[in-house]
Formats: C-alpha cells, sequence, structure tokens
C-alpha cells in the first residue's frame, strides 16, 4: 500500500480526538512510499470484513488474544507459501526468529509434521529480540553447521500491523505505527562443504560481533500489553547510535582481518534501517557513499520495516544486485544492543 494511503486510513481509524496527531507525527511518504501488510489484518481496508483485525466501523480495541488467533493463521499460511515449491533437501534443523507473534506448538512445528519431517528436522525458536535478531539466528545456525548439519533453515516471520494500538496516540506511537510493516523469509545456512556441492551465490560469515550500549536499557523497549505488543522509542537513539557507531565497525573490520580505511570501499553496507534518520547518520558518520547504503534505502523506501525480516531482504537484493567482495551489516534492538557482521559475498 501507498504510504499516504496508510496515513489517511489511520487517520479515520483513530478516534477524531487524535487524528491530528497522525497527521502531525508519522513518517512521510518522502522516505517511506510503500508498505505491505498481511490481508487479514484490515490495515488500509475501507469494507468492514468480520475476519479483520482492525475496522473503520467498530471502536474496539482488540485484545492480544484475538489478534493472536488471526496471528496464527496468517504465520501458518506463510509457512506454507515459503516451502509450496520447496525444491533443497529436507533441513536439519529450523529456526524461526519473530518479534511479533509465538505461540507453542508453533507454526514451524506443524509445518514439520504437515511435512512429515518429524523424524528428520528439529525445530528451535529465537523469539522476541527484535530488529537484530537475524544475527543470532545465523550465529545459532553456524554451531549448528560446525557439527555437521548439511542445511539449517531460517525462517522469519514479522506481523509489525498486528500491535496498532487506537488508544495510544503518542508520538512515538504515531512513528511505529507509520515505519514497522509486515514481512517474511526464508533462507538456508550451509557448512562450507555443502554450500560448495550447492553451486549457489550466498554470503559466507567471516565475523559477527554484538555490544550493549550502557545507560540506554529504556531507550527502546518491547514489552507485552494487555491489547498488544508496546514500544517505546527515545527520541535520542539515533544520536546514541551516531556516537557509537564508528568505533564498533571499525573493531568489526579489525575482527573480520581488514582495515576500515583501506577496505571500506570493498563493501557494500547493509544497515538495518531503524528510520531515515539511523541511515542518514551513519553514512556521514562512516563517511561512506550514497551507492553503499542505497539497498537499505531501498528497502525502507519500498518495504518500510519489517524488524527482523528487514536485513535479509537486503541481504537478498546486495546478493543479486551488487558486485562488492564484502557486506558490512549492522543493526540495534532493546538493550540498548548494537550488532554487526561481515560477510564476504559468494557469486
Amino acid at each position: 500500500m501507498d504510504q499516504q494511503d496508510i496515513i489517511d486510513w489511520l487517520t479515520k481509524y483513530y478516534p477524531e480526538s487524535r487524528s491530528k496527531y497522525v497527521k502531525r507525527f508519522s513518517v512521510s511518504p518522502k522516505f517511506i512510499q510503500k508498505r505491505k501488510f498481511y490481508d487479514l489484518t484490515g490495515v488500509g481496508s475501507s469494507t468492514h470484513k468480520p475476519e479483520n483485525i482492525y475496522s473503520l466501523y467498530n471502536n474496539t480495541n482488540p485484545t492480544i488474544n484475538s489478534r493472536g488467533e488471526v496471528a496464527q493463521k496468517t504465520i501458518n499460511l506463510i509457512f506454507k507459501e515459503l516451502y509450496e515449491e520447496r525444491t533443497h533437501p529436507t533441513p536439519a534443523h529450523l529456526l524461526h526468529v519473530s518479534c511479533t507473534h509465538y505461540r507453542s506448538p508453533s507454526a514451524a512445528q506443524e509445518l514439520v509434521v504437515d511435512k512429515k519431517w518429524h523424524s528428520q528436522t528439529s525445530v528451535r525458536h529465537l523469539y522476541h529480540m527484535g530488529c537484530y535478531a537475524a544475527f543470532p539466528a545465523i550465529h545459532h545456525a553456524r554451531g549448528l553447521n560446525a557439527l555437521n548439519s548439511d542445511a539449517v533453515d531460517i525462517v522469519h516471520s514479522e506481523l509489525c500491523s498486528f500491535h496498532l494500538d487506537r488508544n495510544n496516540s503518542s508520538p512515538e506511537q504515531i512513528v511505529v505505527n507509520t515505519l514497522f510493516a509486515d514481512g517474511a523469509i526464508r533462507y538456508s545456512s550451509l557448512n562450507e562443504s555443502s554450500f560448495k556441492k550447492s553451486q549457489s551465490s550466498g554470503l559466507e560469515v567471516i565475523t559477527i560481533a554484538e555490544e550493549i550500549i550502557p545507560n540506554t536499557s529504556e531507550d527502546m523497549t518491547w514489552n507485552v500489553a494487555p491489547q498488544c505488543f508496546k514500544m517505546t522509542l527515545a527520541t535520542s537513539i539515533p544520536n546514541t547510535i551516531e556516537k557509537n557507531i564508528d568505533q564498533f565497525i571499525q573493531k568489526l573490520f579489525i575482527k573480520a582481518g581488514l582495515n576500515f580505511q583501506k577496505d571500506k570501499d570493498k563493501a557494500q553496507f547493509a544497515i538495518h534501517p531503524g528510520g531515515p534518520k539511523i541511515i542518514e547518520l551513519i553514512q556521514k558518520k562512516l563517511k561512506i557513499s550514497t551507492t553503499q547504503i542505497q539497498y537499505s534505502q531501498n528497502i525502507l523506501q519500498n518495504r518500510g520495516n519489517m524488524s527482523s525480516a528487514t536485513l535479509p531482504h537486503i541481504w537478498e537484493d546486495i546478493l543479486n544486485q551488487d558486485s562488492r567482495e564484502y557486506v558490512c551489516s549492522v543493526a540495534f534492538g532493546p538493550g540498548l544492543t548494537v550488532i554487526g557482521a561481515i560477510f564476504k559475498a559468494w557469486r
């Protein structure tokens, strides 16, 4: 959907007394042109469907349980679609990553049973870590690969739109409602010998590093509330990231056996688009070119912030469309956590 259409819909969804805040604090279509949502949310719909979570003709704020019922149906459909035309071998492990909905048994477990993989595939859940969760998932998958697991599948399912709060019209909530989107993606982690046999393109993990910035624990939070998950975002986050990113990236390059100043031009930068200002500040701080952050900007403009599913979409575009030797990727989440990786691209 076009961002402006979503903003117009939100002004109608909120009580009339609060609609002025939507117009004032929304993320502009200048930075996000389109965002994607799954059908059952009802976001953007002008017609009333009983199965949708939200309706312009219903003033209630749905409970977290009623949202969860619809979310579970949606994630089951996501897994079905992602594995509908699978041609790769049955995965030894399946990692399900999400911070927006989870239930036991999970959609990943139900898929394994449905596919009759129950004696071949183990399921692990990596939940509630936020936008940076792709890195812990890859870190975990590498450990399983080291134990001679041929294929570890990683599936992200993020339903950010399932957590709109009609009763909260604070500036930060309006930003959240007009920044985040739904998204899903599946990819595989292989050990070196399996990757060579696959004759496919991929990203080799050179190094992963993680730090928690002191005195920032309240800057970004993601907690369960009666109606939905509730996020808090401090206005100081972009400046906090700007102050710490240079030293973090320099250490990341050293850990990868590279020199930032000498080797940064060899790298494409996959920056999690927590917001347009974050990408812009990091570009200026690291003194990298506009072309080196273009894929992060493109995903933000055309899909919005899909939480943990965002970076894998950026990696895919870089792998398919870019020619640089390395990919430097970084994301942020509650803690305030900064986590990043250096990949080598094999095309």
